[in-house]
């Protein structure tokens, strides 16, 4: 079988959870790694993703981009442990918690948190404080609904999905930041949850 690639940053959250799933079905891919500086280039947007986004993968002559339409092909072209559940209640979960992540997890924690507080000050910027304010009360709504979701359970959609990738890999972010660290703070089975998932095998293979 053609052997895959993945295009990516390095501080890609998308990115990392492509990677991390094709870790978790074993799949022996090679990594092109691209700078953040190149994405709006006519040559990528034609050759990668048209949105000038990452993560991009190429599997002979399949071409996708978007994180959730590459982790439904590996998981169901490759070998290994099944991602997605069969019972359609579970996996209509699955679905809800990758479009919450895209919807309302990312915007929160990446964009309005990490991207400002972490990444503009590597790049020589400043931090948009308005933004990270308005954001922090987000962030604070998401990790309380999926609080809740796990009381009782260990994932999200009841056995490990795609979602718990989506999710708790931009949740693993959080304590890059300060107030990221403050609002993680007591939510047990968020933290056990992250920690369950920042302790598997395919996490120090996507390092």
């Amino acid at each position: 079988m053609t052997k895959p690639i993945l295009t990516t940053t390095d501080l890609s959250s998308y990115g990392k959870t492509a990677r991390l799933i094709l870790a978790e079905k074993g799949v022996d891919y090679d990594l092109n790694k691209v700078e953040f500086a190149s994405l709006p280039d006519a040559i990528y947007r034609e050759a990668f993703h048209p949105f000038a986004k990452v993560p991009a993968f190429q599997h002979g002559e399949v071409h996708l981009y978007e994180t959730a339409a590459i982790a439904q092909y590996v998981d169901e072209v490759f070998d290994g442990p099944a991602l997605q559940p069969t019972d359609p209640v579970a996996r209509a979960q699955m679905r809800k918690w990758i479009c919450i992540s895209d919807a309302y997890v990312y915007p929160a924690a990446i964009t309005g948190l990490i991207m400002e507080r972490v990444v503009a000050p590597m790049n020589g910027g400043a931090a948009n404080e308005e933004l990270i304010a308005r954001s922090l009360p987000e962030i604070a709504r998401v990790i309380d609904v999926i609080e809740a979701e796990l009381e009782g359970q260990d994932y999200l959609a009841g056995s490990l999905s795609l979602a718990d990738f989506f999710c708790a890999t931009v949740l693993s972010f959080l304590p890059l930041a300060p107030e990221g660290q403050g609002l993680l703070e007591g939510k047990v089975n968020v933290g056990a949850w992250i920690g369950r998932m920042t302790t598997r095998e395919s996490y120090a293979q996507a390092a």
